[in-house]
């Protein structure tokens, strides 16, 4: 084909063109490549940006991204949002851990109080309790932020132009319009430039000023937006040692004039890369020192440099600690290291340098480990621990003990990776058996009255489902409700203080997942449903000795009790689906039972004030029905009316002065007394309801689908597969079992 005959397309010689300048226009933007007058300039402008250590910029970090509420049964906790976005390139946003978060924040703002980060964070918990997903969320909102102008990180290379290399000339290029007097080379072509030496370290580049004239010229800024705090790392320390052998070498070479030294400096913006092991790297537990050296001149390569520096012994140093300077440096299962080998961090986290040989290297960055409450128990029984102790902030990440937060795990990371259809209320048992397995039973000395007569008594599916959303547990009075209610901080934070927290022990979200994964292939082409997850679950209780959190004795109340969980499950499951059938089975509605519940909490909150109440139907005002709320508390099995009237009213005047707000929803306030109705509306329907399941399960076989399945899946979100086999366990489980008491 001709070229006179190619398709029409786009012009790839004017695209090449645009993108160049558009891509030319951001660098410039950018402010990519500086000389050292022009830093100084930028420095005077915005100096909240540039006079920052490694500590202030994270927590500038944590509050550019801002922060949540969350509201939990046990109270308000801090969310940090950087832990939810969506960054390029992709990774699992942190489920939870909101005290981890808020714990951390303070260690980085600890930190920016001492002038340098000063003791090690170590992150500790169970395995698979997301400790590397903390880490990684921060590293990845590191990367975003040196993207944006509020984060931007610089570092700076010396340059050495042609005409000064070999023979040893010395002659200076002016660059013209510098504010830097007389000239520098930071804006020459590649061309002209014979050496580029780089900091490993990335130096902060007003470390370049000698001390005096440093403090000097940041005592003379003044900006609103600046608090005025000048960390250790500008206020106390210099250049490394290579950069200081270089510098030293200038200021001979020009008999003192620093401006010439300067002129030498170029100014470069980087970014913070995790991949690239640019200032956030994680280490891993090998077995040696983290930083080291090698002697620049020895490297032919390098045989231009300039005869004054030449003639000196440089050194370029490398590692991870090298690596992670100016930012984050994760030690990943550090405890797993022998003792002898990380000892030399003690030292570092004292004076914040590390010794490589020859040269003492002054490392500017947050270091964070991460390890296991095994290894942590060994590191207690060493001699070392306390000098340890000294030197780390103690963070726990347990795992999750609030059910909807633990199933948030596995709609964000299982099911979009599950090719099946997932019934309803699979993800539902699964996440209730993972937090069922890490409770702890309430101790009676751990509370005084009158909560220690309420909270030792509670059962683990009570203790599951009050972490879960606060509800309180049928059996209790009023005042009770009120007591519970009022410690539950302090139910949540029993065990803190223990070594055998609550969330220490348990099924990881690694075994959840594994059971809903074995669910999900157990059969070809067949649905993830809620009861091949209990099946599952139950296939994993016979292997207590491949599983600790298996082999705990089993508690009063339901604790560690693997075939109480299973026991408990399946009647929660059933309980669930026998209400959606009966509202598939068209003999009841939702609806129905909603607006029954709001009638009768009108009725019963002017029956206790002594008001009358309108008529909705008529609009007049009238007593309040007694038949109604009679008919009500008979479904409930109320045994004192006014006893029970009153804790309503109780429970709304708390909730309005709680969420003043919010407008108060009857349904979901007491949602555990409306799903009671719809029990006992279950089972005055049982022998009818289950005849016409019957019919519709032989229906089903012969090829037809029913109407009560196709409104299960209508209404409920079930597949006529999942369907079919909820509605057999109910029949084979329930319906067709004597009605219960």
């Amino acid at each position: 084909m001709g070229s006179e005959e190619r398709p029409a397309g786009p012009d790839i010689v004017a695209w090449l063109n645009d993108l160049g300048a558009r891509s030319e226009k951001r660098f410039e933007k950018g402010r990519r490549l500086l000389d050292y007058g022009e830093y100084l300039l930028e420095v005077a402008r915005e100096p909240e940006v540039h006079v920052r250590d490694a500590a202030m910029w994270l927590v500038d970090m944590f509050d550019h991204f801002g922060r949540s509420t969350m509201i939990y049964p046990w109270g308000e906790e801090t969310r940090f949002d950087l832990f939810d976005q969506d960054f390029p390139g992709g990774g699992d946003p942190l489920i939870g851990q909101e005290r981890a978060q808020s714990e951390l924040y303070r260690a980085l703002k600890g930190f920016v109080r001492d002038g340098r980060p000063t003791r090690m964070v170590l992150l500790h918990g169970p395995n698979g309790s997301s400790k590397s997903t903390f880490v990684l969320c921060i590293m990845r909102a590191m990367e975003r932020y040196s993207e944006m102008d509020e984060g931007a990180r610089y570092r700076f290379n010396w340059l050495f132009p042609r005409e000064m290399t070999g023979a040893g000339k010395l002659g200076f290029t002016n660059q013209g319009e510098s504010p830097l007097p007389g000239g520098s080379l930071a804006h020459l072509e590649d061309t002209e430039i014979e050496t580029r030496l780089s900091c490993e370290l990335k130096d902060h580049p007003l470390l370049v000023l000698p001390r005096t004239e440093r403090l000097a010229l940041l005592g003379s800024i003044g900006s609103e937006r600046w608090s005025g705090q000048v960390p250790d790392l500008l206020s106390r320390s210099g250049l490394c040692p290579k950069c200081k052998l270089v510098f030293d070498a200038l200021m001979s070479t020009y008999r003192g004039d620093l401006r010439k030294v300067l002129g030498h400096v170029q100014v470069e913006r980087y970014t913070v890369s995790r991949g690239y092991r640019r200032s956030a790297v994680s280490i891993g537990p090998q077995m040696s020192v983290d930083a080291g050296e090698r002697q620049v001149t020895m490297d032919q390569s390098l045989s231009l440099l300039p005869r004054m520096l030449a003639r000196l012994s440089l050194y370029e140093f490398l590692g991870d600690l090298v690596d992670g300077s100016g930012g984050l440096i994760e030690f990943s299962d550090m405890l797993k290291r022998p003792l002898e080998a990380i000892k030399y961090l003690l030292g570092t986290l004292e004076t914040g340098e590390v010794s490589t040989g020859q040269n003492i290297l002054r490392i500017d960055a947050v270091m964070i480990g991460t390890t296991n409450e095994i290894q942590l128990a060994a590191l207690r029984q060493q001699a070392e621990y306390l000098s340890f102790l000294g030197r780390l902030d103690l963070i726990k990440v347990p795992y999750i003990l609030c059910e909807p937060v633990e199933r948030a795990i596995y709609e964000t990371r299982v099911l979009p990776r599950i090719a099946t259809h997932v019934a309803p209320h699979a993800v539902d048992i699964a996440s209730s058996w993972g937090v069922l397995t890490r409770l702890h039973r309430p101790v009676t000395e751990s509370y005084e009255e009158p909560l220690s007569g309420i909270a030792p008594r509670l059962a683990a599916f009570e203790k599951m489902k009050l972490y879960a959303d606060g509800t309180m547990p049928e059996r209790l009075t009023p005042e009770q409700v009120f007591e519970l209610r009022s410690g539950m901080d302090q139910v949540r934070s029993e065990f803190d203080q223990q070594v055998l927290y609550e969330g220490s022990l348990g099924a990881s979200p690694r075994e959840v997942k594994y059971v809903l994964d074995r669910a999900a292939q157990a059969q070809e082409d067949a649905c993830l449903t809620p009861m091949g997850v209990l099946r599952e679950v139950a296939a994993l209780a016979e292997r207590s000795k491949d599983f600790p959190f298996l082999s705990l004795d089993a508690e009063e109340g339901g604790y560690n009790d693997e075939a109480s969980f299973i026991e408990g499950l399946t009647s929660q499951l059933l309980d669930v689906i026998e209400v959606e059938a009966l509202e598939a089975s068209g003999l009841v509605t939702q609806d129905g039972y909603d607006e029954l519940w709001k009638r009768y909490v009108v009725q019963a909150t002017a029956s206790v004030k002594g008001e009358r109440s309108t008529n909705q139907v008529t609009g007049r005002s009238e007593p309040p029905d007694e038949s109604l709320m009679r008919e009500v508390e008979a479904e409930l099995k109320v045994t004192d009316p006014a006893e029970f009237r009153q804790g309503l009213l109780s429970r709304i005047a708390a909730f309005a002065i709680d969420n003043r707000e919010e407008r108060v929803d009857f349904v979901k306030l007491f949602a555990h007394h409306v799903l009671a109705i719809k029990k006992s509306q279950v089972q005055r329907n049982y022998e009818a309801l289950a005849e016409m399941i019957e019919k519709a399960l032989e229906a089903d076989e012969e090829g037809a689908c029913p109407p009560i399945i196709a409104r299960m899946i209508e209404k409920h979100g079930y597949c006529e597969q999942c369907a079919t086999e909820a509605l057999s366990s109910l029949l084979a489980g329930r319906l067709r079992q004597p009605p219960r008491a």
